[in-house]
């Protein structure tokens, strides 16, 4: 069935430029009240539509070599997680880690292209465009050039409508399990105290000691191609948003590409952490994925054989953990962490029978509240959905 609706480009649509930043950029952070918004992936780190504040701020000086962007403005990561929008409603200047999309009002209702920029199907496209180089980033004249169904401005609205009712629902699925996480970190802290200052004070060992030394932990693929249906797939952020593995999409390298990342290929078991963008997001590898490959943007942390999966993964999702990780992410457009620096992480090691006492609490909370979460699967669900709507089925 053809698409209905008329076929345009997003260049058509959008004017698209790219944000700047002053350098170095430590010297033009301010405190500034009178201070320009600094926009920052961190600013987005909620998951939602909108961008309403900042962490940040910069002198004025540094606005002539940065972007300024305005409420309604589209933002799309540049790199890491192609392509995922949000809303402008602030202003504030921008690094080159962003474009920003600019439309006029009379022909974009935000909410629908909120979900259509952030739909599978164009993830692949800008993964695409993407693809080859080692520091991947979106060219702004060939995302220009993306074609994009443009039904009519009521249509517009009545597709947002209804992707706004499901993906309701699909918070509250997340809702769930953030709550269970939250019930895990404070059993967690409430047992064994901060892992960080190790304030009951158990002997430690560094993370690097726990890990497989042929493996170690790795990044994976550089290079990939969404196009090969016969190729490897591949793990990436937005896989384990939750901090489960809940893989969302598929996107593949070749096998000769994933042949060259051998270290990072899933045995099952691993550990997998978010390094680039959205640092520190934690999951553990099920069976049904072993023989996949990871991206760049995430790590694979191999535990020896009889290491808890359970305890370290939790360790590292607490409050304290998660914030000498972010303390230790470095760039501004490429924001990261070192693998080094994750290596040398000091791992406290509580009494045996304390670990296997907390593994069987973390199992029963998550087979309860994750059961629960996944009777439906509103992921999919939301999914299928979308790629009818945006195709003019529905």
């Amino acid at each position: 069935m053809s698409n209905p609706y008329p076929v345009t480009t997003l260049g058509e649509v959008f004017e698209i430029a790219r944000g700047g930043s002053p350098r170095p950029i430590k010297d033009y952070i301010t405190e500034d009240p009178a201070g320009l918004n600094w926009i920052s992936i961190k600013d987005a780190s909620n998951g939602g539509k909108y961008i309403s504040e900042t962490k940040q701020k910069i002198r004025k000086e540094g606005l002539s070599k940065s972007r300024l962007v305005k409420p309604g403005d589209f933002l799309l990561t540049n790199s890491m997680s192609f392509g995922r929008p949000y809303i402008m409603n602030t202003t504030g200047c921008i690094h080159d880690g962003w474009l920003v999309l600019s439309s006029d009002p009379e022909k974009v209702f935000p909410d629908y292209f909120y979900y259509l920029l952030g739909s599978e199907t164009m993830y692949r496209k800008f993964s695409a465009l993407a693809g080859g180089a080692v520091v991947k980033n979106l060219n702004i004249d060939l995302v220009k050039g993306v074609e994009i169904p443009l039904p009519p401005l009521k249509e517009q609205k009545r597709i947002a409508a209804i992707l706004d009712k499901t993906d309701a629902i699909r918070r509250k699925r997340r809702q769930v399990i953030q709550l269970a996480e939250e019930f895990l970190r404070a059993v967690f802290l409430d047992m064994f105290g901060d892992p960080v200052t190790n304030s009951k004070g158990w002997d430690t060992l560094g993370l690097s000691k726990v890990i497989e030394s042929e493996r170690g932990i790795s990044y994976g693929v550089v290079q990939r191609g969404d196009q090969d249906n016969d190729g490897v797939r591949l793990v990436r952020i937005s896989d384990f948003t939750e901090n489960l593995f809940n893989p969302k999409g598929v996107i593949k390298c070749s096998q000769e590409i994933s042949d060259q990342y051998k270290r990072t290929v899933l045995k099952g078991g691993e550990l997998l952490i978010s390094i680039r963008g959205t640092v520190g997001r934690i999951a553990v590898v099920p069976d049904y994925a072993v023989g996949w490959n990871v991206t760049r943007e995430v790590a694979i942390i191999p535990l020896l054989e009889g290491e808890s999966r359970a305890f370290i993964r939790s360790l590292l999702l607490t409050g304290p953990a998660q914030r000498l990780i972010s303390g230790q992410v470095k760039g501004v457009a490429q924001s990261g962490i070192n693998l080094a620096d994750l290596r040398e992480f000091e791992l406290i090691r509580p009494p045996e029978n304390m670990i296997k006492r907390y593994e069987r609490i973390e199992a029963f909370v998550m087979d309860k509240f994750v059961s629960y979460a996944d009777e439906k699967d509103y992921d999919a669900l939301f999914f299928s959905l979308s790629q009818t709507l945006f195709a003019g089925e529905l």
